[in-house]
């Protein structure tokens, strides 16, 4: 007979999905804005970067809010602000100036980070501040992977594109690395006979 959940607690292969999906709107949009901030990369980058996540952030929110646990208000009240703000970095990309772009990018980082360290003290059977933390820095290394993977591909579109910039979201990417590895040492017991209910693998 299957387990019900916890009751306030996140559980399950769909709450994995939702986080997954929360972390790389997150990242994404934030390392986008820290990218337009350099003022180096021209506009069309930025759009279709903010159209991606927009569809990322809706995804998330359809899928947090069919997960998460009765009770879990403050969560899912900064999940509604991160995502208000992805379409507030959209709508900012049709502007003449890139500032609005990159304070509402930064936004969606702030209010993201929130979201997700909030979140960490949902998830079962883990510390609230590993487990926010260790979503903070998925965050973190699927927003510089992203990023680091479109802009490298965008470099056909925008010839005479310094390297320096790819070369600074790989180091982004490599500090989340060490940052996962980090953490993942602090939970290795618990990671070692970690399993998700729902999964297929277990």
């Amino acid at each position: 007979m299957d387990q019900e959940p916890l009751r306030g607690k996140l559980t399950g292969a769909g709450s994995v999905v939702a986080l997954v999906l929360l972390e790389w709107t997150v990242g994404w949009v934030a390392g986008a804005a820290w990218t337009q901030s350099w003022k180096t990369v021209k506009r069309g980058h930025f759009r279709i970067t903010a159209w991606s996540t927009g569809v990322l952030g809706a995804l998330a929110l359809v899928a947090f809010r069919a997960s998460s646990p009765d009770g879990a208000t403050v969560q899912s009240g900064l999940v509604i602000a991160t995502v208000a703000a992805v379409f507030l970095y959209l709508g900012a990309q049709y502007l003449e100036s890139d500032g609005p772009a990159v304070v509402t990018g930064a936004l969606v980082g702030i209010l993201g980070a929130s979201a997700l360290g909030a979140i960490g003290g949902l998830v079962e059977g883990w510390s609230a501040v590993i487990a926010g933390a260790t979503l903070i820095v998925g965050a973190l290394f699927l927003g510089a992977v992203t990023n680091g993977m479109m802009l490298g591909h965008w470099y056909l579109n925008q010839p005479g594109l310094k390297p320096w910039a790819l070369a600074r979201l790989t180091q982004a990417a490599l500090v989340s690395v060490a940052l996962s590895g980090a953490l993942g040492s602090i939970a290795a017991g618990k990671l070692a006979g970690a399993e998700t209910e729902g999964a297929i693998l277990g």
